[in-house]
């Protein structure tokens, strides 16, 4: 079946990133004119995991290839259920939506072994909704030797470009992207953000630290952040994704030897992101 290229769509886009806060649910409409794209983003909803889910996905690393698997129909079946009730809610035309985009989640990513993982199987999404899903996005950049993240620089530059030179994302992840003089642009990891602060939240039961709070409240071990700040990684040359497999090799043993509080850790770690987003940036 072949497709002519048109100068409008309505898109559905799912986002769900290592920090496992809820599924980001967005309906926009892109249009190309006068050689340009421009969007509008038309209706917006978090959807919180289900908390047997979440759990599952928080162990996703550890399951069997079976059970995996069997994870990645069920992220798929919740995706494809939360978008027809996304649909419901605001009354859309699902006969004019022309296509989901659905990244997945990443389980395990390390491009240097041209591997990347993501579940949230997108037959399931489409079988389940009756739109044609585009899924699985990834891959194929690993497999041209590129690292597969951070993915957002090809709609920084045709969508924000006139807005700023750079462009930085705080999520599980700190990564950025930046228009270069030749007109290309430069993305990649910077550090570990949400994910690592995370981490240690929930040893006080708390899924994220709400406005800084703790961090705030804790005090930084020196010590500790030096050791953080001289791994090899912020000295290698760019670009670079990361991985949950990087900071449990790198990065755990260092905060698990320390003698330090839980949320004196927050505060190291949040200061660590912060020092290397700077040094990114400046």
């Amino acid at each position: 079946m072949q497709y002519k290229e048109r100068s409008s769509y309505n898109l559905i886009g799912l986002m769900s990133g290592t920090s496992l806060d809820g599924l980001d649910i967005c309906y926009a409409n892109f249009q190309f004119t006068e050689n340009k794209w421009s969007y509008n983003v038309l209706h917006t909803e978090t959807v919180t995991y289900p908390e047997v889910l979440l759990n599952q996905l928080k162990n996703a690393m550890n399951l069997s290839g079976l059970d995996l698997f069997l994870l990645d129909k069920q992220v798929g079946d919740f995706y494809g259920k939360s978008i027809n009730q996304f649909i419901e809610k605001n009354q859309l035309d699902k006969s004019t939506i022309d296509a989901i985009a659905s990244h997945g989640q990443t389980i395990f990513h390390q491009p240097e072994k041209g591997l990347t993982v993501q579940i949230g199987c997108g037959e399931s999404i489409a079988v389940t909704t009756g739109i044609k899903t585009i899924n699985d996005f990834r891959k194929k950049d690993v497999l041209y030797g590129g690292q597969g993240a951070p993915l957002v620089p090809i709609g920084d530059l045709l969508l924000f470009s006139k807005n700023a030179d750079a462009f930085l994302n705080i999520g599980g992840f700190a990564n950025f992207s930046k228009l270069q003089v030749d007109g290309s642009v430069l993305a990649h990891d910077i550090c570990p953000a949400n994910i690592l602060i995370n981490y240690f939240t929930r040893q006080l039961g708390l899924e994220y630290d709400k406005d800084g709070e703790i961090a705030s409240k804790g005090s930084i071990d020196q010590e500790l952040l030096n050791q953080l700040n001289e791994l090899d990684l912020y000295y290698q040359k760019q670009p670079q994704s990361l991985g949950w497999e990087w900071i449990e090799k790198e990065m755990l043993p260092l905060l698990l030897r320390s003698t330090c509080s839980i949320e004196d850790k927050i505060a190291t770690v949040t200061e660590h992101a912060a020092i290397q987003i700077s040094n990114r940036l400046n």
